[in-house]
């Protein structure tokens, strides 16, 4: 890649908020709305609730949804989001089991809907399938481990839900109150 390469990067956590691009100066620009054929789960990480995402596995047909966003100059910006998901790989060369996110290739679904009402009812078109880079809960990872194992406390529902309510509100203008509540 040369200094000014993109980068399709899908989000889920906090990160979908701007003010939280904002914070760490990313050059994130949104494009669509989508899912991954993953799981949601949390960890507690110095008293803050961390979301992370374990790949489907066999026949499980759980989603998460976030949005797909253009990372504009990843090689510029890559050290920033690597540290903000606590891995170490660009500066080490390779995960280490300390490592509470890896990066991953992911099919991501993109999904087009008028309300959230259409999102609640599973109503919304879906676009062709495209690879991105997601932050997965690192599998070598002590407290990813255990969380894994304890699914029925550690799952969240498929949608950080405030965070996706409040990038629906930062990429777009409503015209409506009650198409955002949150």
């Amino acid at each position: 890649m040369n200094s000014t390469s993109s980068q399709l990067i899908f989000i889920y956590d906090e990160l979908l908020r701007k003010s939280e691009q904002e914070i760490l100066s990313l050059g994130l620009r949104f494009i669509c709305f989508g899912t991954v054929k993953a799981q949601l789960m949390f960890l507690n990480d110095n008293k803050k609730k961390r979301l992370f995402i374990v790949p489907n596995t066999g026949k499980s047909t759980t989603v998460t949804y976030g949005a797909l966003f253009e990372l504009t100059d990843f090689e510029s910006d890559k050290y920033k989001l690597y540290s903000y998901y606590n891995s170490l790989i660009p500066f080490v060369g390779s995960p280490m089991k300390e490592d509470i996110y890896v990066p991953k290739e992911l099919q991501v679904t993109p999904i087009k809907f008028n309300n959230l009402k259409d999102i609640e009812s599973l109503n919304y078109l879906k676009g062709k399938p495209v690879t991105a880079m997601t932050f997965i809960g690192n599998p070598e990872n002590q407290l990813i481990q255990y969380n894994c194992k304890r699914k029925y406390y550690y799952k969240v529902n498929s949608v950080n839900s405030q965070g996706f309510i409040q990038c629906i509100k930062d990429n777009f203008k409503t015209t409506r109150k009650e198409e955002v509540k949150t």
